[in-house]
């Protein structure tokens, strides 16, 4: 009994140790995350980055100004990624098991769609749905995490073509 009361007293001021470790690290980790709240941009790899042979950082000055077109930028943007995540909605979540509401607001926003852009843009999204499950199935694409462009090859030869005419709607329509 007495060797293992020896062994729990060697141990003792090691867990010690390693909880006052853990408690300071705490308070810099703490702190940390203070700077980070108020900070403007992290930069690792600072050597490579203020070397100017290597890179080149601009640091704006003055009053900041819009670029034109302000707003359409940030449609077009909003319009393209509409695309991919109704279809990521549609088929691959369908393969996945989504519920009936899910599907219903789906439904709800592929009529908004076609109310905007017209039945073109319900057939080019089926066409991305049907590309969606060919390159899930050739392992072109991956659905875990979340969906996501494996072969670059098959993005610029099926998805690509797609987004184009997808694109073009919104450009008819400005």
């Amino acid at each position: 009994a007495s060797v293992a009361e020896a062994g729990e007293e060697s141990r003792t001021p090691a867990r010690l140790r390693k909880v006052a470790h853990n408690a300071k690290s705490a308070v810099i980790i703490k702190g940390c995350l203070e700077v980070f709240k108020t900070a403007v941009s992290i930069v690792d790899e600072v050597d490579m980055i203020l070397d100017p042979l290597r890179s080149e950082v601009n640091f704006p000055v003055g009053t900041k100004e819009n670029l034109q077109p302000k707003d359409k930028r940030w449609f077009f943007a909003e319009h393209m990624m509409r695309a991919w995540l109704l279809v990521e909605a549609t088929c691959w979540k369908q393969m996945r098991g989504s519920t009936l509401r899910r599907m219903e607001a789906m439904l709800h926003c592929t009529h908004e769609v076609e109310q905007t852009y017209g039945i073109e843009a319900s057939t080019i999204l089926e066409k991305l749905c049907g590309v969606i499950h060919k390159g899930l199935e050739h392992h072109s694409l991956q659905s875990e995490p979340h969906l996501l462009v494996v072969s670059e090859a098959f993005y610029h030869t099926s998805i690509k073509p797609l987004l184009a005419q997808w694109a073009q709607l919104w450009i008819r329509r400005e």
